[in-house]
């Protein structure tokens, strides 16, 4: 499971590095209210968070104020 947030797109990159930049802010601001930890990682036009504890999704859903963004569940396959 992860959040991504979506980055605009041209402006050679700028108006991308300057949303990023204040999301990240924004992000530091909230882990610290809650004492969460988290990960990010950028790819491509989209910034991923992921967090160790599960419920850390719930508390995001229900606390964030800040860009849009979209809870992703990934698939889990079993293997036979």
């Amino acid at each position: 499971m992860y959040i991504e947030f979506r980055l605009p797109t041209g402006g050679g990159g700028g108006g991308a590095q300057h949303t990023n930049w204040l999301i990240i802010q924004k992000l530091d601001e909230w882990a610290d209210q809650y004492n969460i930890k988290y990960t990010k990682k950028n790819i491509k036009y989209t910034l991923r968070v992921t967090f160790e504890d599960v419920s850390a999704y719930s508390l995001f859903a229900m606390t964030w104020k800040g860009a849009e963004f979209r809870l992703i569940e990934t698939l889990q396959f079993d293997r036979y």
